[in-house]
């Protein structure tokens, strides 16, 4: 975000509630785990305005959660507002101009968000959770692991094919 404005205001405001719809609709996968859409938004947010904007409607959005709905106590929304940092902070920051390379970065981030969310899980999510030490790794390692690596390769898929029909709109 170059300057405040009220231009950029409102952008924050609008993909904030955007994105807080879209995190209503979740699909309970297993466990604490779900899967929704909102994550997109925070992405398309810290592409187009920067950086900041996109941790903003990261923030907005799991605060409205945390304040509409009961649940996880919050650490589901901390997880989430983790996970959609570490997963919008390089396609922020990282803009390749050729497809090898944008293809290379999104593997990278990938791994990246798969093996640091999953760190924040071992250590900080599933004490808080309750969560054994003794089943933490192997709970991580067959169902943690391939469900980031599925969640963030589609998230960055439909970033993807959404990316022509809004990226003229923002430059």
């Amino acid at each position: 975000m170059k300057k405040i404005d009220t231009r950029n205001l409102i952008m924050v405001a609008l993909l904030s509630a955007i994105s807080f719809a879209l995190f209503m609709w979740e699909i309970k996968i297993v466990g604490p785990l779900e899967f929704d859409l909102s994550d997109v938004v925070v992405v398309m947010a810290g592409f187009w305005m920067g950086l900041i904007p996109g941790i903003l409607v990261a923030l907005i959005k799991n605060i409205l959660h945390l304040l509409f709905f009961i649940g996880s106590g919050g650490i589901g929304e901390l997880t989430n507002f983790v996970y959609a940092v570490l997963l919008m902070a390089p396609l922020a920051l990282i803009k390749p101009k050729t497809w090898v390379k944008k293809i290379g970065l999104y593997i990278l981030v990938i791994v990246f968000v798969t093996v640091s969310i999953n760190v924040f899980n071992y250590y900080i999510a599933m004490p808080i959770y309750g969560i054994a030490q003794d089943i933490r790794f192997e709970m991580i390692l067959l169902t943690f692991v391939p469900f980031n690596i599925v969640k963030t390769g589609v998230v960055i898929l439909i970033f993807n094919l959404i990316l022509p029909f809004f990226d003229r709109k923002f430059k």
